[in-house]
Protein backbone atom coordinates (compact mmCIF):
# COMPACT_ATOMS: atom_id res chain seq x y z
CA UNK A 1 0.00 0.00 0.00
CA UNK A 2 1.30 3.45 -0.92
CA UNK A 3 2.31 5.43 2.16
CA UNK A 4 1.99 9.18 1.54
CA UNK A 5 3.85 10.32 4.64
CA UNK A 6 6.95 8.19 4.00
CA UNK A 7 7.06 8.78 0.25
CA UNK A 8 6.88 12.56 -0.21
CA UNK A 9 10.67 12.94 -0.52
CA UNK A 10 10.84 10.03 -2.94
CA UNK A 11 8.13 11.65 -5.04
CA UNK A 12 10.02 14.92 -4.97
CA UNK A 13 13.24 13.28 -6.18
CA UNK A 14 11.43 11.38 -8.93
CA UNK A 15 9.59 14.51 -10.04
CA UNK A 16 12.78 16.61 -10.13
CA UNK A 17 14.72 13.90 -11.92
CA UNK A 18 12.08 13.47 -14.61
CA UNK A 19 11.89 17.22 -15.01
CA UNK A 20 15.61 17.30 -15.80
CA UNK A 21 16.87 18.91 -12.63
CA UNK A 22 20.27 17.84 -11.26
CA UNK A 23 22.71 19.14 -8.67
CA UNK A 24 24.32 21.23 -11.39
CA UNK A 25 21.07 23.01 -12.18
CA UNK A 26 20.00 26.28 -10.66
CA UNK A 27 18.12 26.11 -7.33
CA UNK A 28 14.52 24.99 -7.76
CA UNK A 29 11.73 26.94 -6.08
CA UNK A 30 9.45 25.33 -3.52
CA UNK A 31 6.54 26.24 -5.77
CA UNK A 32 8.03 24.25 -8.63
CA UNK A 33 8.65 21.24 -6.36
CA UNK A 34 5.04 21.34 -5.14
CA UNK A 35 3.77 21.50 -8.71
CA UNK A 36 5.83 18.47 -9.70
CA UNK A 37 4.77 16.46 -6.63
CA UNK A 38 1.12 17.33 -7.27
CA UNK A 39 1.44 16.02 -10.82
CA UNK A 40 2.75 12.69 -9.51
CA UNK A 41 -0.01 12.46 -6.90
CA UNK A 42 -2.54 12.83 -9.72
CA UNK A 43 -0.85 10.09 -11.73
CA UNK A 44 -0.96 7.80 -8.68
CA UNK A 45 -4.65 8.66 -8.24
CA UNK A 46 -4.18 9.78 -4.62
CA UNK A 47 -7.27 11.74 -3.50
CA UNK A 48 -6.68 15.31 -2.34
CA UNK A 49 -6.82 16.15 1.36
CA UNK A 50 -10.17 17.38 2.67
CA UNK A 51 -11.22 19.28 5.77
CA UNK A 52 -13.92 18.92 8.42
CA UNK A 53 -17.02 20.83 7.35
CA UNK A 54 -16.46 20.20 3.66
CA UNK A 55 -19.25 18.57 1.68
CA UNK A 56 -18.16 15.25 0.20
CA UNK A 57 -19.69 11.99 -0.99
CA UNK A 58 -23.28 12.69 -0.04
CA UNK A 59 -22.66 14.36 3.31
CA UNK A 60 -20.56 16.76 5.30
CA UNK A 61 -17.17 15.72 6.68
CA UNK A 62 -17.27 15.38 10.48
CA UNK A 63 -14.08 13.39 11.11
CA UNK A 64 -10.81 12.72 9.28
CA UNK A 65 -8.15 10.06 9.61
CA UNK A 66 -4.46 10.92 9.88
CA UNK A 67 -4.01 11.15 6.09
CA UNK A 68 -6.83 13.73 5.79
CA UNK A 69 -8.01 11.72 2.80
CA UNK A 70 -10.40 9.34 4.52
CA UNK A 71 -12.91 9.73 7.29
CA UNK A 72 -16.62 9.95 8.07
CA UNK A 73 -19.37 12.13 6.62
CA UNK A 74 -22.75 12.82 8.21
CA UNK A 75 -25.97 13.06 6.23
CA UNK A 76 -27.13 16.58 5.47
CA UNK A 77 -30.46 16.00 7.20
CA UNK A 78 -32.00 14.06 10.04
CA UNK A 79 -34.05 10.98 9.45
CA UNK A 80 -37.31 11.31 11.36
CA UNK A 81 -40.11 9.49 9.51
CA UNK A 82 -41.18 6.23 11.19
CA UNK A 83 -37.95 6.06 13.19
CA UNK A 84 -39.55 5.79 16.63
CA UNK A 85 -37.93 2.43 17.44
CA UNK A 86 -34.64 0.81 16.55
CA UNK A 87 -35.91 -2.73 16.07
CA UNK A 88 -39.24 -4.55 16.24
CA UNK A 89 -38.39 -6.95 19.06
CA UNK A 90 -35.29 -6.38 21.19
CA UNK A 91 -35.90 -9.00 23.88
CA UNK A 92 -33.39 -11.45 22.43
CA UNK A 93 -30.84 -9.00 21.06
CA UNK A 94 -27.75 -9.58 23.15
CA UNK A 95 -24.81 -8.47 21.04
CA UNK A 96 -21.46 -10.23 21.06
CA UNK A 97 -19.91 -6.78 21.55
CA UNK A 98 -20.60 -3.12 20.98
CA UNK A 99 -17.88 -1.61 18.83
CA UNK A 100 -16.57 1.78 19.90
CA UNK A 101 -14.20 4.11 18.09
CA UNK A 102 -14.57 5.78 14.73
CA UNK A 103 -16.14 3.35 12.27
CA UNK A 104 -17.43 1.13 15.07
CA UNK A 105 -21.03 2.05 14.37
CA UNK A 106 -20.80 0.27 11.02
CA UNK A 107 -19.93 -2.96 12.83
CA UNK A 108 -22.69 -2.41 15.39
CA UNK A 109 -25.32 -1.96 12.70
CA UNK A 110 -24.27 -5.23 11.06
CA UNK A 111 -24.54 -7.02 14.42
CA UNK A 112 -27.97 -5.52 15.16
CA UNK A 113 -29.23 -6.48 11.70
CA UNK A 114 -27.94 -10.05 12.02
CA UNK A 115 -29.29 -10.44 15.57
CA UNK A 116 -32.71 -9.23 14.53
CA UNK A 117 -32.87 -11.98 11.90
CA UNK A 118 -36.29 -12.28 10.34
CA UNK A 119 -37.94 -10.31 13.13
CA UNK A 120 -39.31 -7.00 11.91
CA UNK A 121 -38.49 -7.17 8.22
CA UNK A 122 -40.98 -4.41 7.46
CA UNK A 123 -40.36 -0.71 6.92
CA UNK A 124 -41.19 0.64 10.38
CA UNK A 125 -37.83 -0.09 11.96
CA UNK A 126 -34.95 2.37 12.10
CA UNK A 127 -32.22 -0.21 11.50
CA UNK A 128 -33.89 -1.13 8.19
CA UNK A 129 -34.00 2.50 7.12
CA UNK A 130 -30.33 2.90 7.99
CA UNK A 131 -29.45 -0.10 5.83
CA UNK A 132 -31.50 1.23 2.93
CA UNK A 133 -30.56 4.91 3.19
CA UNK A 134 -28.97 6.22 0.01
CA UNK A 135 -28.17 9.67 -1.38
CA UNK A 136 -26.87 11.38 -4.47
CA UNK A 137 -23.24 12.57 -4.33
CA UNK A 138 -24.71 15.99 -3.47
CA UNK A 139 -26.55 14.61 -0.44
CA UNK A 140 -30.13 14.36 -1.72
CA UNK A 141 -32.07 11.55 -0.04
CA UNK A 142 -33.05 9.01 -2.71
CA UNK A 143 -33.80 6.05 -0.44
CA UNK A 144 -35.95 3.50 -2.31
CA UNK A 145 -39.20 2.14 -0.86
CA UNK A 146 -38.52 -0.59 1.70
CA UNK A 147 -40.54 -3.78 1.47
CA UNK A 148 -38.01 -6.08 3.10
CA UNK A 149 -34.56 -5.43 4.49
CA UNK A 150 -33.15 -8.12 2.19
CA UNK A 151 -34.51 -6.42 -0.94
CA UNK A 152 -32.41 -3.26 -0.61
CA UNK A 153 -30.57 -2.18 -3.74
CA UNK A 154 -28.59 0.92 -4.60
CA UNK A 155 -27.98 1.97 -8.19
CA UNK A 156 -24.62 3.16 -9.51
CA UNK A 157 -25.76 6.77 -9.18
CA UNK A 158 -26.35 6.64 -5.44
CA UNK A 159 -24.24 6.31 -2.32
CA UNK A 160 -25.06 3.60 0.23
CA UNK A 161 -23.19 2.30 3.24
CA UNK A 162 -24.86 4.67 5.71
CA UNK A 163 -25.26 3.54 9.30
CA UNK A 164 -26.35 4.66 12.78
CA UNK A 165 -23.30 6.13 14.58
CA UNK A 166 -22.09 4.71 17.86
CA UNK A 167 -22.00 7.03 20.87
CA UNK A 168 -18.42 8.18 20.24
CA UNK A 169 -19.12 8.91 16.58
CA UNK A 170 -22.26 10.77 17.55
CA UNK A 171 -20.35 13.05 19.91
CA UNK A 172 -17.75 13.84 17.24
CA UNK A 173 -20.54 14.50 14.72
CA UNK A 174 -22.37 16.77 17.17
CA UNK A 175 -19.25 18.86 17.76
CA UNK A 176 -18.41 19.10 14.05
CA UNK A 177 -21.94 20.04 12.96
CA UNK A 178 -22.74 22.30 15.88
CA UNK A 179 -21.96 25.61 14.17
CA UNK A 180 -23.04 24.63 10.64
CA UNK A 181 -26.40 24.77 8.84
CA UNK A 182 -26.60 20.99 9.37
CA UNK A 183 -26.61 21.11 13.19
CA UNK A 184 -28.55 18.46 15.10
CA UNK A 185 -31.91 19.27 16.66
CA UNK A 186 -31.95 20.21 20.33
CA UNK A 187 -34.52 20.95 22.99
CA UNK A 188 -38.02 19.49 23.05
CA UNK A 189 -40.92 18.61 20.78
CA UNK A 190 -44.37 19.27 22.24
CA UNK A 191 -43.07 18.99 25.78
CA UNK A 192 -41.06 15.80 25.24
CA UNK A 193 -37.28 15.59 24.88
CA UNK A 194 -35.91 14.99 21.40
CA UNK A 195 -33.70 11.90 21.33
CA UNK A 196 -31.13 10.66 18.82
CA UNK A 197 -30.50 6.95 18.45
CA UNK A 198 -26.97 5.53 18.60
CA UNK A 199 -25.82 1.96 17.96
CA UNK A 200 -23.97 1.63 21.28
CA UNK A 201 -25.30 -1.11 23.50
CA UNK A 202 -25.73 -0.38 27.17
CA UNK A 203 -23.69 -2.50 29.55
CA UNK A 204 -26.38 -2.33 32.22
CA UNK A 205 -28.82 -4.75 30.66
CA UNK A 206 -29.80 -6.91 27.72
CA UNK A 207 -31.61 -5.20 24.88
CA UNK A 208 -30.73 -1.64 25.98
CA UNK A 209 -29.23 0.97 23.66
CA UNK A 210 -27.80 4.47 24.20
CA UNK A 211 -29.86 7.47 23.09
CA UNK A 212 -28.82 11.13 23.29
CA UNK A 213 -30.76 14.27 24.14
CA UNK A 214 -29.21 17.61 23.19
CA UNK A 215 -30.35 20.33 25.61
CA UNK A 216 -31.36 23.67 24.17
CA UNK A 217 -28.51 25.60 25.79
CA UNK A 218 -25.67 23.23 24.96
CA UNK A 219 -23.16 25.83 23.65
CA UNK A 220 -21.59 23.12 21.45
CA UNK A 221 -20.27 21.45 24.61
CA UNK A 222 -20.14 17.64 24.41
CA UNK A 223 -20.27 17.39 28.20
CA UNK A 224 -23.79 18.88 28.07
CA UNK A 225 -25.20 15.93 26.10
CA UNK A 226 -27.62 13.80 28.10
CA UNK A 227 -27.10 10.07 27.46
CA UNK A 228 -29.76 7.57 28.50
CA UNK A 229 -30.40 3.82 28.21
CA UNK A 230 -33.55 2.76 26.42
CA UNK A 231 -35.04 -0.50 25.20
CA UNK A 232 -34.27 -0.97 21.53
CA UNK A 233 -37.85 -1.80 20.70
CA UNK A 234 -39.30 1.00 22.82
CA UNK A 235 -41.47 3.37 20.81
CA UNK A 236 -40.51 6.97 21.52
CA UNK A 237 -43.28 9.61 21.51
CA UNK A 238 -44.27 10.80 18.05
CA UNK A 239 -42.00 13.55 16.76
CA UNK A 240 -39.28 13.07 19.38
CA UNK A 241 -37.16 10.42 17.65
CA UNK A 242 -34.22 11.33 15.42
CA UNK A 243 -31.39 9.61 13.60
CA UNK A 244 -28.47 11.13 11.70
CA UNK A 245 -26.80 8.53 9.54
CA UNK A 246 -23.08 8.57 8.75
CA UNK A 247 -20.86 6.77 6.24
CA UNK A 248 -17.16 6.20 5.73
CA UNK A 249 -15.21 7.45 2.73
CA UNK A 250 -11.69 7.13 1.35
Amino acid sequence: MFNIKNSCWLLALIALSEAGYTNENSPVSVKKINQLITQHFEVLDIPPAVSVGQQKEGGIVVWLGSSKRSGIVAALQNYTSESSRLVIDGRNLLYSYSASGMGGGFQNDAIITAAQGTIGSGPYVLINYANAYSTTPEGEDITPPINNKNDITCSETCLGGWYIPNLGEFKVMFKSLCETPYALDSGEFEGNKIYYWTSTQSLTGQGLIKVVHIPANHNCDISQLEVSDIEQDYTLPTGTSRARFVRQFG
